[in-house]
């Protein structure tokens, strides 16, 4: 295990308890050989992983982190995992179904069974339009059957255009990239609906076009995103932040030097969300009182 990338600062354990801290979105793109800036090696996914589930992070459904509504021990710190371009080395299966162990799913599965109390969550962002490996994970045979896995097992499969477009230099094909991703997706999930969309590239359309990422139609049929996610390499606000905006929600490029600049900054006192293992109430200093987004918020606050 590559330890050495690791902050060995002040456990998460001892973080004082601040429920308007900020998240971790993390995105993985190739799990492959080699570290780079847009692969991460098996071996450093794998230790990731072992130090998120070590150090007390709770993996978030995008549900429950989008909702606010968010159910995690005492003292741990949420993290919401995300994978973009549904690349091969992400899923791969053989013939018979099984799971390839030294791909990305494979990983995480042999890590279910060295911690019991590992309960993955994640994100996977598609492009079912792209040219293989990126296609919907590569292998034509088995794309139905990895995608009944995902939802099976807890992860979200959403939108990230047909075939990763930049939606600045194609902003007149929005709505066509939108709806295609999905349709694609609904060959083989047919009842599946998408309602987030993470930009190729983090790049968004220009200013007036930017309504479109967030609904539209394209011949006739219509869609609704209520979450659009970029690449500015920053922590998220929580939803009841009064800056979180969820036309902006950051994410964090999980390459290494990504990984560790993120745990280097969660480390730091205030940084980090830290939950007080109590869905109904919001526990934060009394000097953050001025950022609580209150409206709509059917929760207890307590101060200290």
């Amino acid at each position: 295990m590559h330890l050495s990338i690791y902050a060995q600062n002040k456990p998460i354990s001892n973080l004082q308890i601040n429920e308007l801290g900020k998240i971790p979105i993390i995105t993985y793109h190739k799990i492959g050989d080699t570290d780079t800036e847009y692969s991460r090696s098996r071996e450093g996914f794998r230790s990731d992983l072992i130090y998120f589930i070590e150090n007390k992070f709770h993996f978030l459904s995008l549900q429950e982190f989008t909702s606010g509504n968010i159910q995690a021990p005492k003292g741990s710190i949420p993290i919401l995992m995300t994978f973009d371009d549904s690349s091969v080395s992400q899923f791969e299966m053989d013939k018979n179904g099984k799971i390839n162990p030294n791909s990305g799913i494979g990983i995480i599965e042999s890590l279910k069974k060295k911690y019991p109390t590992f309960r993955p969550k994640g994100v996977f962002f598609v492009t079912p339009g792209a040219k293989n490996p990126n296609d919907l994970f590569g292998q034509k045979e088995s794309k139905k059957a990895k995608l009944e896995y995902l939802i099976a097992n807890g992860y979200d499969i959403e939108n990230h255009t047909l075939w990763h477009a930049n939606l600045k230099k194609y902003s007149s094909k929005i709505e066509e990239q939108i709806v295609k991703c999905e349709q694609f997706v609904q060959e083989y999930l047919p009842n599946h609906k998408m309602s987030s969309l993470a930009l190729p590239f983090g790049i968004y359309p220009p200013e007036a076009e930017r309504h479109r990422l967030m609904k539209g139609n394209f011949k006739g049929v219509s869609y609704k995103n209520s979450n659009i996610f970029d690449y500015s390499n920053r922590l998220s606000y929580v939803p009841y932040h009064k800056e979180y905006d969820s036309l902006h929600i950051r994410r964090i490029h999980a390459n290494e030097s990504g990984i560790k600049r993120m745990i280097v900054e969660l480390n730091k006192p205030g940084i980090a969300f830290v939950s007080d293992g109590d869905p109904s109430t919001i526990t934060i200093p009394k000097t953050s009182l001025g950022f609580l987004q209150e409206k709509g918020l059917n929760k207890k606050v307590l101060s200290y």
